[in-house]
């Protein structure tokens, strides 16, 4: 202990300051205890005040009968006793600090259901009540609001950074923690106005069930407002708008788990039924996010707004535009979109899209399908995934993450001529997708995308076979992260399965004899099509699979690549494994060396390596 304190009492202040801005409150003030150099009460230097807070379920200290029986009344003391402790010792803590605030943080984790948090947030002592006829609660105290008056307090006027999060905890019974967190319920209640705004730079919410926005002719103002992170939350678009308008140099927008309403009209809809009129069958949603370099949709919900009992079985389908001119990074996750950049941005730099499957109760709430919609649960629209691509014909870099390839595949000349985008900048292109064994469709694809990318210089193409497994149709988050990763004796098991089969067996005495090139077939969708990129920028691929078979389908692709990309410099291979992709790649050196490979006049001389 001794020993630990004389460290302590050596690190730097410097140092010191750095650990206690990111500590809780509570912890930094208890340091005074560690050591004599503590003592100083360093942590009111810190320019950080971390609040945390457990909010029990109010359900323990609600009373059922406030006025006719008074024998619960100590619990509700208690209940909004703690909640009157914890204000008073956030606000000791606001005044305590010696230097600016830059950093504010407020973690409540609550129990129960969010009640417990909208009344220790939100309501007095007074306000709750239950009549004998009734079970609903009454109105919040209209001066009532915890996170606004820390928020007003005169040390958090020049805070920096702001996080504000609600997360839901459970007792365990299970061998695991004792408490631990299970979810994060949408609790908080945000008015945009109560954010201090001459010098915050950087605002995260997370579990905000509802953004207050600012009214049309307010004077805030975010000047310094850099970056934005909402999780698990829910967001008007007119109050998301109304936070990115009033600050001019919003860079970097995240938006994970965001559920995006529109604002309600009931007035349209008792028009079109006064006239006997259907409601538009399609909605457009317009984002304005000028001054965005960084945009992050990650598994976010657009919503259609709310319609009367009886134009709920009319098909809605959404359409969401977002107008970002100076986008550089683009990132995706989620189902499908109907989602577009408009104008593209000309200055993007990467694209990073992954397609999870469509499943009816995540279609739900963004395109009501007809009855004869022909499209199988999780299948890609393939319309869609073509027209979003549009969006980055400037991009640069391109990332693709999709269930199955066969998805995005056009079959036919007529279609391709009418989907197919030019991207005509893109010079890196990643691909990692699941396919049907034999790969014929998967091809298709692959073709596709060679036909959109005429200056294509590196191609990373990432397979994962689909054995008829349930996941191929049903998987979502995880299809991807089902790769083969065997280590040592994986590998060897394997390669004495297959030892005495007709399987391609990368064992050293196939390698050295490399008579079994022959074996592996021509793909017709590439090898009867000629691609702009493989006769003049195509310099690198590499290929990951499974090394099944001698004739699987990322073997067909090694040959195909080797013979017509004409100005190849090095090929990477990863058949599985470390061991697998060196065995396959020395079988390749082994084809190129026997004048196996039968590479068209002119073409470069190319190196093979494991791909890393």
């Amino acid at each position: 202990m001794s020993c630990g304190a004389a460290h302590l009492s050596d690190l730097p202040d410097d140092l010191l300051l750095r650990v206690l801005h990111f500590a809780p409150a509570k912890e930094a003030a208890s340091t005074t205890a560690l050591s004599r150099g503590w003592r100083s009460q360093l942590w009111r230097s810190s320019g950080a005040v971390n609040l945390e807070t457990r909010v029990e379920a109010y359900d323990r200290y609600r009373r059922r009968r406030y006025r006719a029986d008074k024998s619960e009344e100590p619990d509700v003391a208690l209940f909004f006793s703690r909640r009157d402790a914890f204000v008073s010792a956030a606000e000791a803590a606001l005044d305590a600090a010696d230097v600016p605030v830059t950093r504010l943080t407020l973690r409540l984790e609550f129990v129960g259901c969010e009640d417990s948090v909208n009344t220790f947030l939100h309501r007095d002592r007074d306000d709750i009540y239950i009549d004998s006829d009734s079970d609903s609660e009454g109105p919040p105290s209209p001066g009532r609001d915890v996170i606004a008056k820390l928020l007003s307090h005169r040390a958090a006027s020049r805070v920096e950074e702001l996080r504000l999060a609600a997360e839901k905890w459970s007792s365990r019974t299970d061998g695991c923690k004792e408490d631990e967190i299970t979810s994060r319920d949408e609790v908080l209640t945000i008015s945009l106005v109560s954010l201090p705004s001459d010098n915050l730079r950087v605002l995260e919410l997370t579990a905000c069930k509802a953004l207050v926005p600012l009214p049309p002719a307010s004077a805030v103002v975010f000047q310094r407002l850099s970056s934005l992170w909402l999780r698990h939350c829910t967001a008007r678009i007119d109050a998301l708008q109304s936070l990115v308008d009033a600050a001019p140099d919003l860079a970097a927008i995240h938006l994970e788990s965001v559920t995006i309403a529109q604002q309600n009209d009931p007035s349209m809809s008792k028009y079109y039924y006064a006239y006997g009129l259907d409601p538009p069958s399609t909605e457009t949603v317009r984002l304005r996010c000028p001054a965005a370099t960084v945009l992050v949709l990650d598994r976010c919900n657009w919503k259609v707004k709310p319609r009367a009992w009886y134009h709920q079985d009319k098909p809605v389908v959404l359409t969401v535009e977002i107008h970002a001119p100076r986008l550089q990074r683009f990132r995706y996750k989620g189902i499908l979109p109907p989602v577009s950049l408009s104008p593209p941005p000309p200055d993007l730099a990467r694209a990073d899209l992954h397609f999870l499957p469509r499943h009816d109760e995540n279609v739900s709430n963004q395109t009501r399908k007809s009855d004869n919609d022909p499209s199988r649960e999780g299948e890609l629209d393939l319309v869609a995934f073509w027209r979003f691509l549009r969006s980055f014909p400037n991009a640069r870099e391109l990332k693709l993450r999709v269930t199955a390839l066969e998805h995005i595949a056009i079959l036919s000349k007529a279609r391709r001529l009418e989907l197919l985008p030019v991207l005509s900048n893109l010079h890196r292109l990643e691909l990692h997708g699941v396919h049907r064994p034999k790969g014929r469709t998967a091809a298709v694809a692959i073709a596709n995308l060679l036909r959109c990318c005429p200056a294509l210089g590196d191609l990373l193409i990432d397979l994962t076979v689909a054995h008829h497994e349930p996941e191929y149709q049903h998987s979502k988050d995880v299809f991807l992260e089902r790769k083969f990763r065997s280590g040592r004796d994986k590998s060897i098991c394997l390669l004495n399965r297959y030892s005495s089969s007709a399987i391609m067996t990368p064992s050293p005495e196939v390698i050295a004899g490399g008579a079994n090139y022959g074996e592996v077939s021509e793909i017709p969708a590439l090898s009867r099509a000629s691609f702009h990129c493989l006769q003049s920028s195509l310099t690198r691929v590499g290929l990951r699979f499974r090394l099944e078979e001698a004739n699987c389908f990322g073997v067909k692709l090694i040959k195909f690549f080797a013979e017509n990309a004409m100005v190849l410099q090095e090929m990477c291979i990863d058949a599985g494994n470390e061991k697998l992709g060196n065995h396959m790649a020395c079988k390749v050196e082994r084809w190129v060396a026997d004048s196996c490979i039968k590479r068209k006049p002119g073409a470069s001389k190319f190196v093979v390596l494991p791909l890393k």
